[in-house]
């Protein structure tokens, strides 16, 4: 994800990378405009803004090494996975503004759909947290950070549940005789229109299907055959799934 946000903002001059690991600096040197550092030396300052951007695992020890760079101006974003506000003021000892954010990996074409939690934000926070993500997708703002649980589920991890059902339906197209090419041709465009036509605001989703399906035709067959092994049902579990799994994973990083 730091990547494909690096690929995708542009703030000439403007944006030092610290990574502890020497083989990261030197890719990301050698790839982006940007300033690298080994180490925090302790004459930066005046930062807008420190974007955490790590595992989970590293994130006591990233927050105790930036901790003398976060003055109480300074915003501090967090795309770390299951660390709340909480935790990040507890291991930054951080008292000033804190943005929670959840992209997804459409972000390095410029694609993601990203949500933020902020605490403590002025105006001029909130306008450059958006300056930053709106170069990667789009993005919506939530007021309860207990919701970005069900954020995770959704689009965070979103992106793999398409491909999982698209490798199952080129699969299958090879399997019925299409090539290759043409198999993942065309369940790439049909999936992009299938978007267009959800992104009408005019139409729900049970109209559109309406729309698909005709009575004793091929698509009623198929919906049949998903709704009389309750796919929905379990998709919804599989989500279900994904959600709890994120909240246990933030119970476990308070005991980090």
């Amino acid at each position: 994800m730091t990547q494909a946000m690096l690929q995708m903002i542009q703030y000439p001059g403007r944006i030092a990378v610290y990574d502890c690991c020497e083989q990261v600096l030197a890719l990301v040197k050698q790839k982006y405009n940007v300033q690298i550092y080994p180490t925090l030396p302790s004459e930066i300052n005046n930062l807008q803004a420190v974007i955490l951007a790590i595992k989970p695992q590293d994130i006591e020890s990233a927050c105790s090494q930036s901790s003398h760079v976060l003055t109480p101006q300074c915003l501090l974003v967090s795309i770390v996975a299951g660390i709340t506000v909480s935790q990040l003021k507890l291991f930054s000892k951080h008292q000033g503004p804190i943005i929670r954010a959840m992209p997804n990996t459409p972000a390095k074409i410029g694609k993601s759909a990203t949500v933020l939690f902020g605490q403590s934000l002025t105006d001029e926070n909130k306008k450059f947290a958006q300056s930053i993500f709106n170069q990667i997708g789009k993005l919506w703002w939530i007021e309860q950070e207990e919701l970005l649980h069900a954020v995770t589920a959704i689009s965070g991890s979103g992106p793999a549940y398409l491909f999982y059902f698209m490798k199952a339906w080129q699969e299958e197209a090879e399997a019925l005789g299409l090539s290759s090419k043409l198999a993942r041709d065309l369940i790439a465009e049909t999936i992009q229109g299938a978007l267009v036509l959800a992104n009408d605001n005019n139409s729900t989703l049970d109209n559109l299907l309406s729309q698909v399906i005709s009575k004793r035709g091929t698509t009623e067959s198929a919906i049949n055959y998903l709704d009389h092994h309750d796919i929905s049902l379990h998709f919804r579990q599989a989500l279900n799934t994904a959600y709890r799994r994120s909240q246990k994973l933030s119970e476990r990083s308070s005991n980090l």
